[in-house]
């Protein structure tokens, strides 16, 4: 699912990062949703954030956007845990 040049990790729990360098937002969502499509195909719920960056942003700029993205993708699947009431 990610090129050579991604990282992708498990922060904990059901939290996982990606940090893309070298590539644009559309491609790194891509990603996300790549892979959490396959992991829900697996039966897991997860929460995923991601950066990416096409010029020199520090490798840990990039992740802490992506660990502020994954706290917005939780609260989000709160939230539409609520709307439908799946949990």
């Amino acid at each position: 699912l990610a090129r050579t040049t991604d990282q992708v990790c498990r922060l904990g729990g059901d939290e996982f990062g990606i940090a893309a360098p070298d590539t644009d937002v559309v491609q790194a969502r891509l990603l996300a949703d790549r892979m959490r499509s396959s992991l829900l195909a697996e039966g897991l719920h997860v929460s995923i954030g991601w950066a990416a960056s096409a010029d020199e942003t520090t490798h840990e700029n990039l992740w802490q956007l992506a660990d502020a993205s994954m706290y917005e993708d939780k609260r989000a699947r709160q939230q539409e845990a609520l709307t439908t009431g799946r949990s």
